[in-house]
């Protein structure tokens, strides 16, 4: 599905002078820009099929993909509010924690109509560009804490670039989705090896030597998973980037 030109909506009396309805996830792009200012106020809307839904909309300063991306992040609370937060995504194992965007951002909210969660913002862009890398995606639920999404089908489709100005929009096909599962497969190992294995191991060899002999053979446990983990998650960072080579094919869409 190709990105179209669609008719600006007016949610809560908000009003946009343009909008692009993208191509995978039931998700819809509305915004209003400012040259002068620098600023564009945006909607981001996408259908969910279930209150369990996070939604998110990106853009990435730096690069095409996911890392990199400075998120806006919103759900619905399972009390029925909603909770809206700025996200910068620094890897594949990315929890969605809260954090400061790269850029200035205001006016921050959502809400949940027909369905729909709706995000709004107004985002100073990074160097007064008008054409940027936007990502948008959506994961499940579980309680109040958003969960890892899904890395096939749509879901590692939802790239793209912007251009504000003109409203020309360029799209990101990935030729497989098998090399973003390795990517993330590689953030999650080396997360779980290097973050926690090897520091649990150095934290019971310095404070639990009084358990002989059971310290040491969890220590030593520890650190071969943490070593042998960290070999297969830079194993598997190698040859998908030696698969990523190439793999990037734009087309435009009006």
């Amino acid at each position: 599905m190709s990105q179209q030109a669609c008719t600006p909506h007016a949610f809560n009396q908000k009003t946009f002078n343009a909008c692009q309805t993208l191509r995978v996830l039931n998700s819809t792009i509305h915004w209003s820009y400012y040259p002068s200012k620098g600023t564009v106020d945006v909607a981001f809307s996408q259908a969910v099929v279930s209150d369990s839904r996070w939604v998110a909309w990106a853009i990435n300063p730096t690069s095409t993909g996911m890392v990199g991306s400075q998120a806006i992040v919103a759900f619905r609370r399972t009390d029925g509010t909603m909770n809206i937060y700025s996200s910068p995504i620094k890897s594949y194992a990315t929890r969605l924690e809260r954090g400061n965007l790269s850029f200035p951002l205001f006016d921050v909210s959502a809400i949940y109509e027909n369905n729909q969660i709706v995000i709004f913002a107004t985002i100073g862009l990074p160097n007064n560009v008008s054409v940027v890398n936007h990502v948008w995606q959506q994961g499940p639920l579980s309680g109040n804490i958003p969960q890892m999404h899904s890395v096939s089908g749509p879901n590692v489709q939802s790239f793209g670039t912007l251009d504000f100005l003109s409203g020309k929009v360029e799209t990101i096909r990935r030729a497989t989705s098998s090399v973003f599962k390795a990517k993330i497969s590689h953030g999650i190992i080396n997360t779980v090896s290097w973050g926690m294995l090897m520091p649990v191991g150095a934290i019971v060899a310095r404070h639990f030597k009084a358990a002989d002999p059971a310290w040491f053979h969890v220590h030593r446990a520890c650190q071969m998973l943490g070593y042998l983990g960290g070999l297969l998650g830079s194993q598997q960072e190698f040859g998908s980037a030696i698969n990523l080579q190439g793999l990037n094919i734009k087309g435009t869409d009006a």
